[in-house]
């Protein structure tokens, strides 16, 4: 035995280190660094006891404080027959330190293994219960993909529950009783020792792997980005201060997302404490004026993917129109090779007016405005409220619609097309009518003077295109 002082900060032993020595810790303590997670172990605690059985240390030992440690020669099971030889007292003092390192590593084990239940659990059914409150009060869901790929913790071992009460019930016995028990039975006590060891070397991997998982599934409930299941129920809280409803319930979802996450100690208590500062500090009686200011932006952030949308398929169709007519003209291209021909005569036309306008021309023209004058409008909306509800708006009648209208005026801005749309519905059966329309090669897009993009009529739909049209 040697005693070993160590000031506070010492990196004393490295992951990967053998195991040549065991380290009984005296006076302070020292902190066990795994790759994500330090643990506190204090005095009476011996170091090198689990890793004993592979005879490789595992992680990191740094002194949290000055301390006093003996330490003992040990490379195998025989050694400590040999320590407990030369110092019978150490036996049951060995014994204690093993078995209470063994209580508390499955007790860490136990306790996050609990935890990553409750988090799975308690995050699926806060999910789920905001689908049914969105359902209930006819409030539009968010999308929320984290959750889709959400699993529960799968372990390829687990410690058995009898393993882990049976080190509780041994840790708690006295010394008297247990050097009473095991006497000055080396053979009996090394056994219970490596056993004691060998039950953390075990464990300490499944606590990295389970407090891992929580690191990785973390941002589902809270996460800097704001994009988490706070985020949720605040947004649905809003909504449903825009539309008058009580608060009380949203206001209790979130406390109870507030007080789990301080409860699970991998969330900064600060940001914690910051996101709810927010929730609290909120004016909802401004939350209509926001929740339409959002739709808006959401409507038009729609509108322009659309527009993108289409914009790629015209430079899809217009690339496949140049592959095509690059193969025709390849051919002309070599028979014409050599060949020199006449260019056109300049065409002089005549611009004589010579058109006599007989009275028959001035009675159907006049007919004509008295019939448009004559038609009748369709029966307002309103007539119909209470008989049926908003159906989606027929892609047909608003292709018949475009093509009117471009016959009118030959070419018309493209988001001209969209003014006076009632609904989403309408502005989607308009886009969805003009990508129609482009594909029969009715109508083209393109850019005007000005950069804007524009419409241009091509040709009416062939008869039996209308007929599938209509």
């Amino acid at each position: 035995m040697a005693v070993v002082n160590i000031e506070k900060g010492k990196h004393f032993i490295k992951s990967g280190d053998k195991v040549t020595e065991l380290y009984w810790i005296v006076q302070g303590s020292v902190l066990q660094v795994l790759s994500n997670k330090k643990i506190v172990i204090d005095k009476g605690h011996m170091i090198g006891l689990a890793e004993g059985t592979t005879g490789v240390f595992t992680c990191d030992y740094v002194t949290n404080e000055d301390c006093v440690i003996y330490s003992y020669q040990y490379e195998k099971e025989e050694d400590l027959k040999k320590i407990f030889e030369a110092q019978p007292k150490n036996a049951v003092v060995f014994l204690m330190s093993a078995v209470r390192g063994a209580d508390a590593t499955l007790r860490r084990y136990a306790e996050h293994w609990t935890l990553c239940h409750k988090f799975y659990t308690f995050t699926s059914e806060l999910y789920r219960q905001y689908k049914i409150i969105c359902e209930k009060l006819k409030i539009e869901e968010k999308p929320f993909s984290k959750m889709d790929y959400f699993e529960p913790l799968s372990l390829e071992t687990k410690v058995r529950k009898s393993k882990i009460d049976y080190f509780a019930s041994l840790a708690k016995m006295p010394k008297a009783i247990m050097d009473a028990f095991y006497g000055k039975d080396n053979a009996l006590i090394v056994g219970e020792i490596i056993h004691a060891g060998e039950c953390m070397n075990q464990s300490v991997p499944l606590i990295e792997e389970m407090y891992q998982y929580l690191l990785d599934n973390q941002d589902i409930l809270l996460n800097e980005q704001k994009n988490d299941l706070f985020a949720l129920y605040f947004d649905l809280t809003k909504r449903a201060a825009a539309q008058g409803m009580e608060l009380a319930l949203f206001q209790k979802k979130i406390m109870t997302i507030v007080e789990f996450a301080k409860m699970c100690k991998i969330y900064d208590k600060e940001s914690i404490e910051t996101r709810f500062a927010e929730f609290e500090s909120y004016d909802f009686s401004k939350a209509a004026e926001e929740v339409s200011k959002a739709e808006q932006e959401e409507a038009q952030s729609e509108m322009d993917k659309l527009v993108e949308s289409l914009q790629k398929r015209q430079r899809q169709d217009a690339y496949q129109q140049i592959q095509k007519a690059a193969k025709q003209l390849a051919v002309r291209n070599e028979l014409g090779l050599g060949l020199f021909t006449k260019g056109p005569e300049p065409y002089q036309p005549d611009r004589t007016y010579r058109y006599r306008h007989d009275k028959s021309d001035l009675t159907a023209a006049l007919a004509a405005m008295q019939d448009r004058t004559e038609r009748r409008l369709p029966p307002p909306a309103s007539n119909f409220a209470g008989i049926v509800g908003t159906e989606p708006y027929p892609v047909t009648q608003k292709a018949k619609q475009v093509i009117s209208r471009l016959l009118a005026h030959g070419v018309m801005r493209f988001l001209s097309l969209f003014k006076g749309s009632r609904s989403r519905s309408e502005i989607v059966a308009t886009f969805l009518a003009v990508l129609e329309l482009c594909r029969l090669r009715s109508v083209s897009i393109g850019e005007d003077e000005r950069g804007d993009m524009a419409v241009t009529f091509l040709k009416a739909p062939d008869a039996d295109v209308q007929t599938d049209i209509s």
